[in-house]
């Protein structure tokens, strides 16, 4: 069978022969080298759909590699539907020691191709900084770590705007235009205190009773049925850490 949907994939894509080789990588029996293909077919878009249709379309496709085949179709138009809605902006490369924020800032908003507006805080302040390739957000963050008068927030029209205001450290991870942070994971940390302020040792307890099933996290397809419930019909999840995951849904 494989070799008969070889020779499916041979004439029908004969002009393409990347592509024709990630779709046959697709059927791999490593799990890693499918993940792989998967992704390398969703960076080429929409380019990459009329073969993909094909294999979807033809008799010859093995069952198995025409779900995998659907899948990838649905993640590029999902990718190119939140494309439209959010805008990644670009990667930042800069290494700086004791530099003015204001010529730092500049030149992320000359990278990442975003207005950045900083009238409210001091911006003759050094800053040292050293990154590669790295998300616009988390090269925020890093600005503004451990600040007691800087921090940051994105604004609706898609820039950026530095307050006077202490930066609230949290572990976070990002993805494409997303950052996820993580605002607590120690619930013995909370229960001292709140001893520490008087709270009666009953108090505490029934407080954690009540939160107990509201903070511990749904399954991948419990949160995947609650959105088709409320009507989504396009869901991908966008980030996935530790025990949190962070879904796009489109009506």
């Amino acid at each position: 069978m494989r070799s008969l949907f070889t020779l499916l994939l041979l004439g029908l894509f004969a002009q393409d022969q990347g592509l024709r080789e990630l779709i046959q990588r697709l059927e791999d029996d490593r799990a890693e080298s499918r993940e792989k293909a998967q992704k390398d077919i969703v960076a080429l878009g929409e380019a990459a759909i009329p073969a993909l249709k094909a294999v979807v379309d033809s008799v010859q496709s093995p069952g198995e590699l025409k779900l995998r085949a659907a899948a990838v179709i649905r993640e590029i138009e999902l990718s190119v539907k939140a494309a439209k809605a959010f805008r990644e902006p670009k990667r930042v490369t800069l290494k700086v020691d004791d530099r003015a924020l204001r010529e730092v800032l500049e030149e992320v908003a000359r990278q990442a191709e975003v207005k950045i507006e900083a009238a409210g805080i001091d911006v003759t302040a050094q800053v040292t900084l050293d990154v590669a390739d790295a998300p616009l957000f988390e090269v925020l963050d890093l600005i503004c770590r451990d600040q007691a008068e800087r921090t940051w927030e994105p604004q609706d029209d898609g820039s950026i705007r530095l307050l006077r205001d202490r930066h609230v450290g949290c572990p976070a991870a990002y993805s494409g235009p997303f950052r996820i942070r993580v605002q607590s994971l120690n619930t013995q940390r909370n229960n001292d205190f709140k001893a520490r302020n008087g709270f009666s040792a009953d108090e505490i307890l029934n407080k954690t009773s009540s939160l107990k099933g509201v903070l511990e996290p749904f399954s991948t397809e419990g949160n995947l049925g609650l959105l088709r419930r409320a009507g989504f019909t396009d869901i991908m999840s966008v980030m996935k850490w530790v025990s949190f995951e962070g879904f796009l849904a489109i009506k």
